[in-house]
This record gives structure tokens, sequence and C-alpha cells, in this order.
């Protein structure tokens, strides 16, 4: 009202002005804007009120423009009042723009956040100090900051904004907050659901209720992961073959005298329906059946959602593979509702056959395009191949020397040409270790290593370890060529000085290796080496078994080793899906000559895989086992060949190397001639929200036998739990395993403890 009137009482004095002015009579010209300034602004930029002023220097004078003037103003936020001023001038009018600036805000206080970093209640916050104070803000931002903690599981938060003048051009704004105890989501509860079990709904929300162990699920309830759990919990159903499901929005009840939470959803399945009639059309490079038969849906007896997407994916990426990138592939579906059936249909254009016209590799800045170019099956001229991409790409990340790998295509120089974009983002492949590991068992050993996975970009890789232990100390280095003379075969060697104190004896190796292999076949590798080793054993006990004492001395061993890897794994160094097998003969002495005559067979299987669809949760199956035998003129296999289990790699029930047979004389662990290990583990996030943190629950079963033992099946078991964390120091790994049924001096409890540190 107050501006209202403002505006119309100067509007009235610039009637009277041109009434009695004595240049203009009544009923003569209307006068004309001669001038415009604007008075009052200190903030805001003369020019950025004349931008929103349509009256212009020369317009005649009009009550009706300068009055859309006064509003334009006013809606900038920026002002508090808005005058219009008329003042004669020879010819004309003088319009003066009278503006009364909005406080500013000096500065912005939080007041009672505990619970939440005052950080990130002023993320919230969408006006800054030194900007113009608009009372809305306050009810505004409250609520935004009142919504962030009901969010973070305060729910009862309470937040009051004010504003405190500090002047007549500035204020302060003060936010108070009331945060209230946090709230858990102690149940969640489906009303309506027959077809699926709330065992199976929960499954696929990411609310959840709060575990007893209350940091492997803290049940912290977020609204929108809870917006967006209705919306899974449609796709579920949709995904099984309920088409008209209704899920309501859900219902929250807070107990506050417990701090918790009970969520109810109401659910409408309505009718599940059946898969009917799959059938293809417009293909003509496959025949119908074919296509057909390679279908999922038809052999489902319900339709299902996510079915219907893979088997589209599947189309499409059949015809990629002969090259039909173009093909378009668009699922019609038919419900006959009376009798809950759909029926599908594939309707495919099958388009032109692409070709690859050029190769670009972008982002390297370190790797030699070589480097990337020896895992592309595809070169220019080829026919597009979708399934080679992929498993370029796969290949390209297995290596280790990129944050990611994208592979993109775009229209070449005509129709069926297309370029091939391999985008690649480096990152540092070079790891200084500087760590170590414990054992309640086996005491402590600390690790320095320095590792190049990429040197000189050439994909070789190079390392140096020296260890330090109160077991063990020695020096390793390493040297890996994939493609050796950028060839398809590999090259290695190695030199190794290594000093073991055992309890009963000091075990000196020292030695130098070389190797080749070649990959084949995608997944599998096959390698030859020949390793020369010497062993001191020495500082032997009066009081050793004999099998030790007889081994006292130098010896040699000149050795060959083949090996056959199968390895499909996503990732070697985190794999979430995938198996490796290993096979490793060694041949020792004979026609190789030194003092050792000996063979040895292990052989390794290693299964990874996704529990659930998310690939979060990961099972892990492993089974080892191996033997040795001598032949010639070694009458018992030499100490340092032998088996001794136990620790953080293989058994985690019992220390460093204390799985093994024992003298039936002295007690002594003197190492086995085979051996089995089992194992199994579950890996899971655990806070993934803010940390890279993961569990695991492990069990493991093993067993060593002597040289005259059968294998009886009477292994040692253990189960545990682990953590592990990527730190700015490494990842770190502590496992925790529990024995109920040790043999001798082993003990019920172990803990190992492993430190390392990338860069």
């Amino acid at each position: 009202m107050e501006r209202t009137l403002r505006t119309v009482f100067f509007l009235s004095s610039a009637f009277l002005l041109i009434q009695t002015c004595p240049t203009v009579a009544w009923g003569q010209q209307v006068p004309t804007v001669k001038e415009i300034n604007i008075r009052g602004n200190q903030k805001v930029e003369s020019d950025a009120i004349r931008q929103r002023i349509q009256t212009r220097v020369g317009d005649p004078f009009s009550p009706e423009k300068i009055r859309g003037d006064v509003e334009r103003l006013f809606k900038m936020g920026f002002f508090d009042d808005v005058m219009v001023e008329a003042e004669e001038l020879e010819g004309g009018l003088r319009l003066i723009y009278a503006v009364t600036e909005k406080p500013s805000i000096r500065s912005i206080r939080i007041v009672g956040a505990k619970e939440i970093e005052e950080k990130d209640v002023r993320d919230r916050i969408d006006v800054a100090a030194g900007t113009v104070f608009d009372p809305q803000a306050l009810g505004r931002n409250a609520e935004k900051i009142r919504a962030h903690y009901e969010g973070e599981g305060f729910y009862v938060a309470q937040v009051v904004g004010r504003s405190e003048k500090v002047s007549d051009r500035e204020v302060d704004l003060v936010f108070e907050i009331e945060e209230g105890a946090k709230f858990y989501v102690r149940d969640i509860t489906f009303v309506g659901n027959k077809g699926l079990s709330a065992g199976t709904i929960k499954g696929v929300m990411a609310t959840k209720e709060r575990f007893f162990i209350w940091f492997l699920r803290p049940g912290v309830l977020k609204r929108p992961d809870l917006d967006q759990d209705v919306e899974r919990i449609k796709a579920l159903y949709l995904d099984r073959g309920y088409l008209q499901v209704k899920v309501a929005e859900p219902e929250i009840q807070i107990d506050k005298a417990a701090n918790r939470l009970d969520i109810m959803f109401r659910i409408e399945e309505g009718l599940r329906f059946r898969t009917g009639t799959v059938s293809v059309q417009g293909s003509t490079i496959f025949t119908p059946e074919e296509l057909v038969a390679s279908l999922k849906l038809p052999r489902e007896e319900f339709f299902g959602r996510d079915v219907l997407r893979k088997d589209l994916l599947a189309l499409s990426e059949k015809y990629s593979e002969l090259g039909y990138v173009f093909a378009d592939v668009v699922p019609v579906t038919r419900v006959r509702a009376d009798e809950s059936v759909v029926d599908v249909n594939f309707e495919i254009t099958e388009g032109i056959k692409a070709y690859v016209e050029r190769i670009e590799i972008r982002g390297n800045t370190k790797t030699r395009d070589g480097v990337i170019r020896r895992h592309l099956e595809l070169a220019e001229g080829d026919v597009y191949n979708g399934k080679l991409l992929r498993e370029a790409r796969t290949a390209l990340s297995r290596l280790g020397y990129f944050e990611s790998v994208d592979v993109k295509s775009s229209q070449g120089s005509a129709p069926e040409q297309l370029v091939l974009g391999i985008d690649v983002k480096e990152k540092p492949t070079g790891r200084l270790g500087v760590g170590g590991g414990f054992s309640t068992s086996g005491g402590a050993i600390g690790t320095v290593f320095l590792t190049e996975d990429n040197l000189f970009g050439l994909g070789k890789r190079i390392r140096l370890a020296a260890q330090l232990g109160t077991i063990s100390s020695g020096l390793n280095l390493r040297y890996d060529d994939p493609f050796f003379l950028d060839s398809d075969y590999s090259f290695s060697l190695a030199a190794f000085d290594r000093t073991s104190d055992f309890d009963d004896f000091t075990e000196e190796r020292r030695g130098a290796e070389i190797g080749f292999g070649r990959r084949f076949f995608k997944y599998n590798f096959v390698s030859i080496g020949y390793l020369y080793e010497v062993v001191d054993i020495s500082d032997v006990s009066p009081t050793a078994s004999s099998l030790i004492r007889n081994e006292q001395g130098t010896s040699s061993t000149s050795s060959i080793n083949l090996g056959l890897v199968r390895d499909t794994r996503d990732n070697p160094s985190n794999p979430t899906r995938g198996y490796r097998v290993s096979l490793n003969n060694e041949w020792a002495g004979g026609p190789l000559g030194a003092d050792n005559d000996f063979y040895k067979i292990i052989l390794d299987a290693r299964y990874h895989f996704p529990i659930f669809e998310d690939q979060e949760i990961i099972g892990s199956i492993r089974g080892r086992g191996g033997f040795v035998e001598t032949y010639g003129d070694t009458d018992q296999v030499p100490l340092q060949e032998r088996f001794f289990l136990g620790g953080p790699t293989n058994f985690r029930g019992s220390g460093f190397r204390k799985l093994s047979p024992r003298d039936p004389v002295t007690g002594e662990r003197v190492g086995g001639n085979q051996f089995y290990l089992f194992t199994t583990e579950v890996g899971f996030p655990i806070f993934k929200e803010f940390i890279d943190l993961r569990g695991a629950v492990f069990f493991d079963a093993a067993q060593t036998m002597g040289q005259d033992e059968a294998i009886n099946f009477d292994p040692e078991y253990a189960f545990g739990f682990g953590l592990g964390l990527v730190t700015p120091f490494g990842p770190v790994r502590v496992d925790l395993g529990y024995n109920p049924d040790p043999r001798a001096d082993n003990d019920n409890f172990v803990i190992h403890f492993n430190l390392g540190r990338v860069f």
C-alpha cells in the first residue's frame, strides 16, 4: 500500500507540474523526457537499474510506462522503496528514480550445530554475506537446513531464522538449531505384498533397518533414499511381471521416546502377467527362429521387464558383433489384460554394416599408443565388432594404468565408416610401499618396496623390495616385460636374497630366475622358467628334528617351471567376478644338475562372483593343493621345498608356518609333502557413503601331510571377520581368525595385520 501511494503521489505531482509549467499548457503536446537520473543506490549499479527502466530519453512522458518501471525495479528484489520524481527542464522533464536499497547481509551465524558440521549446514544456505537481504530467505533457508537434518536422521530438529539489525544498511542473519535426538529405522513393514516376501522387497531398498551391529548397518533414514525406494519397489514388481502394481507413499511413525522410526509401505500388487508369444520381425541376417532361440524371455513363465531389457541388449549386441552397430531393435508389447498375458514382438531394422575408419587414442600422456593398441583386436579397415570393443575396454582396465577407460564411436567420412575413440585417464603407476604386517603368532614384519608398473610408458614393470622382520628379511628385484621385443611373448628376470631365522635353524636363500611366456585365446597364459638357487641351512639347534639336522649345510637347486594360467577376472587387484586357475609344474635336478632332485605340482583355483546384482557384496571361493616328491639321489624333500601353511595369505586360523606335520620325537614342525587349502569369503561395504571400508567374513580349512601320510581329510578349521580400508598410507587389512579346535600349541584366536602405501 505504501509503495502504491508513493508512486501515485509522485506521478500526480508530475501531472501538476505539467499543468502549471509556463511552457506547457493543458491540452498542448505532452512534454518530452530530457534526462533520467538514478539516486539512492549504493550497491546496485546504476546501469543495472537503467536496464530495467523502459522509459528512455526522448520519449513522451507516460505515467503508465513509469508505473511499469517501478514494478520492474521492485521485482529485482534489491529495494525497499522506489519513488519517481519529475522536474522541469528547458524543453521537457528530468525524471529521478530514487531507490531505497534493502540492507545487505554482514554475516551469517549458525547456532546449535553439533552433530552435523557447521560447514555442511552452511552448504545448504543459498545466500551469502555481502548480498542484499531478502526477508523471505530466512524461512526458505531455515526449511532447507531442517530438511537436511531430517535427511540425516534428526526427525525432530527445529530451525529458526532471524535477522539482527546492525545499522540502517546492514543486518546479521542467525539460524538457531535445536537438533534433538537422531532417529533410526526400527522396522520396515509392508501391507498387501502377497507375491513377494518382505525380505525380497527389502533387498532392493536403500533404506535399511538398524542392525544390532550398528556400524555394519546404522539404519539412518535419508529422505531422498526413501523416495527412491518407492520407485525401486515398483521396478522390482514390474521385473517380476506385476504390471499393475501401485506403491503408495511410505507412512512414517515416529517413536520419540525410543528415538526410532517405523516405516510402512502399502502395496497393491495386481495380477501377475505371464509371457505370451515372443516373435522377431525384420531380420534377414539371422532367421527369426535363431534369434528367438537366443532369448531368455520365451523360457520364462512370467513376463519380466528386466528380462525384456536383457533380451533387447542381447539382440543389439548380436548384430553389433557382425558390424551392424546401427541396427535398431524395438520391443512392441501387446498386453492381453483379460488373460494376464503379454506378447512381445521385436521389430528389427538392421541398417548398414559399419567399418572402422580410424582409431583415435586420447588422454594418454605417458602410456605409448602402441601399448594401448596391443590390447585392441580391431584395426583400421576392420568390420566393427561391439564384442571385441567391450573386451578391449576390459583388458585396458585390467592393466592398472588408467583410472577410467571409455570407448566411443562417432561418424566417419561416410555413413558406413566409424571413428573409434579410446579415451583414457591415466593414474600414477609408481608405488612406494612403506608398510608391514603383524600376527599374534608370527611376529612383525616391515617392507619397503618401489614398483613402477608402466616403466617409461612402455608397459614394462620393475619392482625392488626390501623386507625386515622378526623372522624374515631380504631383498628382491624383478623385471617383467609382457611384450618382449614388441612380440606376443613375455619376458621376466628376477634375483633374490632372503634370510629367515626360525626357532631351530636359519635359512638363507639366494638365486635368480628367468622366464618366458605367451598369452593365447585371450584368457590363457603359458610360461616356462628356469631357476637357480643356493640354500644355506645353518645355526641348527642340537635338539632340532633329525629331518632338519640332515639338511644342515649348503645345497643348490636347478629347476624348470612350466605354468598354465586361465584368468577371466574383471579386475585382478579387486575382482568382482570371474575366475583364475593356475597349474605349476616344477622339475629340479636330473639333467639340469645341482644337488636337489624333486618335482612339485601345485593347482590353485579362485572364483569371484557378485552375490547381488549391485556388485557390492562379493563372494570368493578358493581351492589350492599340491605335492612334492623326490627322485634320483635325493632321499628326502629339501626343507625349503616343503609346505608350511598359516598366515594372512592362506590359513588364517594359525600363525605363520604353524600348520605343518610334526616330528614324532621332538614335536617340531618339519613341513609337509602334500597339502590342500579351501577358503571362502564374503566381502561387503561398510559406511560406503563416507569411506572406502570393506568388511569380510571368511571360513578356512587346510591340512598338510608328511611324506608317508595318506590324505585323510582331517583339516583344521577357522572362521573369522576382516576389515579392509584404503587410507592415504595405502590399503590396510586386519583379520581376526578363530580356530575352534587348534592342534598342539596353536591359539584359538589369531590376529593378522597388513599395511601398505601407494602413491
